[in-house]
Order: structure tokens, then C-alpha cells, then sequence
């Protein structure tokens, strides 16, 4: 597939789909977003396209020709954290707003995103419904279940990317199955709520990960960093056994860091309670009580809206380890080589994730929901409304991947 696509992105939010199509060239023609934050930031990246507002009251006729539609409808009747609603719930039922104007606009492609929990709401009935809207509105649609963590982001975040291209294309997508180690190009064409997921790491030893970190390890040492699934990031040809990040790539996301070999244990914490009274529970008196839930694997859990997400660090060994801090990030090191003035944090100090970091974990830059447009002037974005964002985006890698397949 070559030239320039009109790219209608809906249900934009801080428009993930747009920052991955611009990297291809394509001419974003309009967003459909609500949320005043997400406007603004919107609005301060993209002040020349429309925003048409409100996705209830679009209507074909007032959009220009479109070659591809994409968007993630609302996802909380879907989701196993939510009430259970399904599509005939009041926000996730908004797909149907979505397929209608698929179905007045006929692009050539559409991208659909949403959450694992479509495949059991109603008992799978809702993603067969999905499916259905999606063939009878004269699409062939290909479908996987992605992970982000396998795709250069150390965060465990499922979720279900649809592709549809116009029958009588031609075309097929061939997503990537991953399987022990080994990329095999795989066919799928599902009309059915069949689950196909990918398993295994999705790694490549040869891509420098340049926009998170320029060097590590000691003496400064530049270390090309490779992406991993399991750990996030790690060093390749590192003189120490235990290398460093440094730089602007934030260890809190890393396994282990320190000097001489010695390693200073991560762990990414949830910091919601878990209460004794959860379905999960009631159902499973295995499944644990309350208190918070952790993990020492350098994946974090799914970025959600409210930044429950905290990070500690265990000091370990006989002797102090020299543990930088910074205003912003305090609890980890960002340069253990310095002449900073180290210092050694308790044991089991948790900090909430930075913005920042939520950032970095959708796989935006820096700073990217930090600003916005409100009114003509330029205002800073609340802490609370960057998680937000970031909670209910898209992370990009994952579409840089999805349009890979379209763009073949």
C-alpha cells in the first residue's frame, strides 16, 4: 500500500493514532474528542486540524473523503474493572457511533482498539456482535490480542487491535505470531469471538532504543539498549555485570542497577488496597486479601487513570549503595557514576509514577500532555489530568506496529 492516507482519528484523546500516522505521512483530516484536556493538548500539537467534537453528532455528510478511520471507543462497560454492561452500556456502546460512520464514509481501512475484557463481556456475545457490525458493514477484518510489553515498553497492557480493509480489496494482514523465540508471519481472518492471542517476547537484538536512553554502565560508556519483554530494558555489551541506566530513560522501570555487581532490586507496586470484599475473592478465597500488589519482574501494570501505579527500591548488600536522587524522581537513580551526592534511600521507599514516566510507558515523549490550549492561551496540565490521559490512551508503539501491517 503506498501514498498519502486522509486519516479521520476518533475517540482521539491525546491522539496516539495521529502521532503514529504522521510518522508515515498521513494527513490526519480530523479528531473527534470531548474531554476539555485532551482538547487542549490537541489543540496545542495540532492546532490546524478540526476537531469535530462530540461523536454522538457527527455526522457523515459534514466530513471530507477518508482513506482509513481509527479509534478506541470507550472501554469501561467492557472492562472486568467495570459494571458489566457491555455494549448496551452508555459508554462503550458509543462503538456504534463509530461503525455508523465507518459504514457512511466507506474508508478503504479502520482500526478499531479496546480492552481484553470485550472478549468475555456478555459471555463473548459482545465481541461476536463487534465482529458482526464490523462484516456487515462491508469490511474483511483481521484481529489480535497485543501486549505493549512486547513492543519496547516495559508495561503489561493487553489490548484488542481490529483491522478492517473494504471487501473486494484483495488485501490480507498478516500479524507477527510470536512462538518460542521465533517471528512467523500468521494469517488470520476472523469472523468469529475466537481468541487469538501472541505469546512469548517480541525481541529485536539489533534495534537501538535512542529515544529513551543514550548511554549506560560506567566510565561513560555508550551501551545500545535492545527491547525485551520480560524486563523491559536491559544492556547488551556491557563490561559490568550489572549496568546502570542513565540518562533520560527512568530506572524505576528496570530490574536491577548498582556498582560492582550489586544489584538493587525494583519493584512496581499497585497502590490501590485490595479489599477482602472484591468478586475476585468471593469467587477464589485463594485469590489473595487485601494490601497492595507488587511485582519485581521491570513490567509494570497497565498504566490506569488514577496513577495507582508506585515504585520502591530494597537497598541490599553490607555496605551503602550510592542511590542518586533527583527533584522530580527521587526515589531511584538516574546516574549512579556522578559526582552527585549520593544517597541511600530506605528500605522499600515507594514513590507514585511521575507523569513523565506514565508518558514514557504510552511510549510519548516527554512532556507530551503537559501542555495544552484552553481559550486562545497556553496552560499547564494538571498531574491528575496527564495520568488520565495516559490511563485511557493508546499506547503508540503498539499502533507504529498496526500500521506497519497496513502500510505493507
Amino acid at each position: 500500500m503506498e501514498g498519502v492516507l486522509r486519516h479521520l482519528d476518533l475517540f482521539s484523546g491525546y491522539g496516539g493514532f495521529t502521532i503514529s500516522a504522521q510518522k508515515l505521512g498521513w494527513e490526519t483530516i480530523g479528531f473527534s474528542e470531548i474531554d476539555k484536556y485532551a482538547c487542549s493538548v490537541l489543540n496545542y500539537h495540532y492546532p490546524n486540524i478540526k476537531n469535530y467534537g462530540d461523536i454522538t453528532k457527527i455526522k457523515g455528510e459534514d466530513l471530507p473523503d477518508v482513506d482509513i478511520i481509527t479509534g478506541g471507543s470507550p472501554c469501561q462497560d467492557l472492562s472486568v474493572a467495570g459494571k458489566g454492561a457491555g455494549l448496551e452500556g452508555g459508554r462503550s456502546g458509543l462503538f456504534f457511533c463509530f461503525i455508523n460512520i465507518i459504514k457512511e464514509k466507506q474508508p478503504m481501512y479502520f482500526v478499531w482498539e479496546n480492552v481484553k475484557g470485550a472478549f468475555s463481556s456478555s459471555k463473548g456475545w459482545d465481541f461476536a456482535r463487534v465482529q458482526i457490525e464490523m462484516e456487515q458493514a462491508g469490511y474483511d477484518v483481521w484481529w489480535q490480542l497485543i501486549n505493549a510489553k512486547d513492543f519496547g515498553v516495559p508495561q503489561n497492557r493487553e489490548r484488542i487491535f481490529a483491522i478492517g480493509i473494504r471487501k473486494g480489496s484483495g488485501r490480507e494482514i498478516l500479524f507477527e505470531q510470536i512462538s518460542s523465540g521465533q517471528n512467523t508471519k500468521t494469517n488470520r481472518k476472523v469472523k468469529s469471538a475466537r481468541k487469538f492471542g501472541s505469546s512469548g517476547s517480541f525481541h529485536n537484538p539489533d534495534e537501538i532504543v535512542s529515544t529513551l536512553t543514550q548511554s549506560m554502565g560506567t566510565g561513560g560508556n555508550n551501551v545500545p539498549m535492545t527491547i525485551g519483554a520480560k524486563t523491559g530494558l536491559y544492556a547488551v555489551g556491557s563490561t559490568q555485570a550489572h549496568a546502570a541506566v542513565m540518562e533520560d530513560c527512568s530506572p524505576s522501570l528496570n530490574r536491577a542497577m548498582g556498582e560492582g555487581g550489586g544489584q538493587i532490586p525494583v519493584i512496581v507496586h499497585n497502590l490501590q488496597p485490595r479489599s477482602p470484599n472484591r468478586p475476585s475473592l468471593l469467587k477464589n478465597k485463594n485469590a489473595g486479601g487485601s494490601g497492595h500488589l507488587q511485582r519485581e519482574d521491570g513490567v509494570t501494570y497497565t498504566v490506569d487513570t488514577g496513577c495507582t501505579q508506585g515504585v520502591a527500591i530494597r537497598v541490599q548488600g553490607d555496605f551503602p549503595r550510592k542511590v542518586y536522587t533527583s527533584d522530580k524522581v527521587g526515589a531511584l537513580a538516574s546516574n549512579p557514576t556522578s559526582d552527585n551526592t549520593p544517597r541511600v534511600m530506605e528500605d522499600m521507599r515507594i514513590r507514585r509514577l511521575t507523569p513523565t514516566e506514565c508518558e514514557r510507558l504510552m511510549g510519548l515523549e516527554d512532556g507530551w500532555t503537559a501542555k495544552g490550549i484552553i481559550d486562545g492561551k497556553e496552560v499547564d496540565i494538571s498531574d491528575t489530568q496527564r495520568y488520565k490521559m495516559c490511563g485511557n490512551g493508546v499506547v503508540v508503539n503498539c499502533v507504529d506496529y498496526i500500521y506497519s501491517l497496513i502500510k505493507q
